[in-house]
């Protein structure tokens, strides 16, 4: 019987029987024949197809949600009269990537799409696999193993630009975090003023890597007595790296007592190749001086002095003792 071609396959065996005669002396003898009909279904197998090999999440920031993308797993044996089914017999997936459930069994010709997300909860560069087992299935015979397919994941999630500023000079002190700094002269006496003081500064991309590159504006700047120079809008800063001359200098040569006072807004702005750019928070630095009086030291009375006047004290209370007594 062939099996060329699915379907239902009918017939039938005519069997001719005979006795062999080894007990009977009379030698063999034909017995009456039999006929055997014959009913086998022949299945065409599954044919798995899996596509495409690749899936690019590209680049992406820490917390995006970000479009699934489809595995289409599709049977693609003919159509015939009897076919498998495709049925998926288990899975593999390798780091931040989530493969949808199953679609169940698929029939020849029929297709299903499993959706694929990337987590974005963390930032890394990353290289995943999703591998698909799969069988060829009908309810009247043991699944053909099919093997497996795979397809690669790939995906970048960066981290947002971080602003920082720093001092890069030897003068000034420079405090704060986060979202505000300040920019301390210290403090110069009256008698000393006249030099011109100059902080020399820097803006780092705080942000550890994969991260974006960090632009910056400057608004709000109120410079008092101070002279800004440097403080032009900038971009690309990569992460971990410093942008420097920034300087913050004042000409004390004039200045009466008091607190001098300056101030400026970095406007931050997290951006990347192919990604929306993303204002982060305002950053304030402000700078101050103070002038103050001239301290003037009393120098003390020599150790002698003192000892003549305790005994001046003494010589006269000792005398107006004695105009009693008399």
């Amino acid at each position: 019987m062939s099996t060329a071609a699915a379907g239902n396959v009918s017939g039938s065996v005519d069997v001719n029987l005979q006795s062999d005669g080894s007990i009977n002396t009379d030698g063999p003898t034909a017995l009456e024949g039999q006929n055997i009909g014959v009913d086998v279904n022949v299945y065409t197998p599954a044919i798995a197809q899996v596509t495409p090999t690749t899936l690019d999440f590209g680049i992406a920031r820490v917390n995006d949600v970000i479009a699934a993308q489809d595995i289409n797993v599709a049977n693609a044996a003919s159509v015939t009269l009897l076919n498998d089914v495709l049925r998926e017999t288990g899975r593999s997936v390798s780091g931040p990537f989530t493969v949808a459930a199953s679609a169940g069994d698929i029939a020849a010709g029929d297709s299903a799409n499993l959706a694929t997300t990337l987590d974005t909860t963390t930032a890394g560069i990353f290289n995943g696999t999703a591998t698909l087992d799969f069988a060829s299935h009908n309810d009247e015979m043991a699944d053909l193993d099919l093997g497996s397919q795979s397809v690669s994941l790939i995906g970048t999630v960066n981290n947002l630009a971080a602003a920082l500023f720093e001092n890069v000079g030897t003068f000034g002190t420079l405090s704060g975090s986060g979202s505000a700094f300040t920019l301390d002269f210290g403090s110069i006496a009256l008698s000393d003023i006249g030099a011109t003081l100059i902080a020399n500064l820097g803006i780092r991309n705080a942000a550890s890597g994969p991260a974006d590159n960090l632009d910056g504006t400057f608004a709000s700047i109120l410079p008092g007595m101070f002279t800004l120079s440097g403080f032009n809008p900038f971009s690309g800063l990569a992460a971990g790296d410093l942008l420097s001359g920034f300087d913050v200098s004042i000409d004390t040569f004039g200045l009466g007592l008091g607190t001098f006072l300056g101030s400026l807004q970095l406007n931050p702005v997290s951006s990347f190749i192919g990604l929306d750019d993303y204002s982060l928070a305002s950053i304030s630095l402000d700078f101050r001086l103070d002038v103050v009086d001239d301290v003037v030291s009393v120098p003390e009375p020599p150790a002698y002095l003192l000892l003549l006047a305790g005994l001046l004290v003494l010589y006269v209370s000792n005398a107006r003792r004695r105009r009693r007594v008399i």
